[in-house]
C-alpha cells in the first residue's frame, strides 16, 4: 500500500509543468573545465605573488609583511587553501577526458572551488580585520 502511493507520487511529479519544476542542473562539462581552469590560474598567480612579496620569519616561517604579517597562522591556512585550489585543479584537469571517472573528477572539482573560495574567504577576513585595526586607531587616508 505504501509503495503504491510512493509510485502514484512520483508519476503525479512527472506530470508538473516544467516551470514549476525545480532547476537544479549540475554544470555542464565545458563550465566545469572552464571553472577548474580558472581557479588553476587563479592559485598559480596568488602562489608567484605570494613569492614575489617581501617576507620576514615569524616563529621560523616566513610570512608576508604587506598583510599576513600579524597573523601567520592564518596566512598558513591560506597557502594550505591554495595548495589544495591547485591540485584538486590540476588532477581534475588531467582525468577530464576519462569518463569512468566522472565521479572521481566531480569530486575534484568541488574540492577545487572549495579551497579557493576558503582562500578568498581567509583574505577576505584578514583584510578585514587590518582595516578595522586602521580605522579604528583614527588613521585616515588623504583625498
Amino acid at each position: 500500500m505504501a509503495s503504491s502511493k510512493k509510485m502514484m507520487a512520483l508519476e503525479n511529479y512527472a506530470e508538473l509543468p516544467s516551470y514549476i519544476l525545480p532547476s537544479s542542473s549540475p554544470p555542464s562539462s565545458e563550465t566545469r573545465i572552464t571553472l577548474v581552469k580558472t581557479t588553476l590560474f587563479l592559485s598559480v598567480s596568488v602562489g608567484y605573488l605570494l613569492l614575489s612579496f617581501h617576507q620576514q620569519y615569524s616563529k621560523g616561517n616566513p610570512v608576508p609583511i604587506f598583510i599576513f604579517e600579524q597573523h601567520p597562522s592564518m596566512f598558513d591556512a591560506f597557502v594550505a587553501a591554495i595548495i589544495f585550489s591547485f591540485v584538486a585543479s590540476i588532477t581534475g584537469l588531467l582525468i577530464a577526458s576519462k569518463k569512468r571517472l566522472e565521479i572521481l573528477r566531480n569530486l575534484y572539482f568541488i574540492i577545487a572551488l572549495f579551497s579557493i573560495v576558503s582562500a578568498i574567504s581567509i583574505l577576505a577576513f584578514v583584510l578585514s580585520v587590518e582595516s578595522y585595526k586602521l580605522f579604528s586607531t583614527g588613521c585616515k587616508f588623504m583625498m
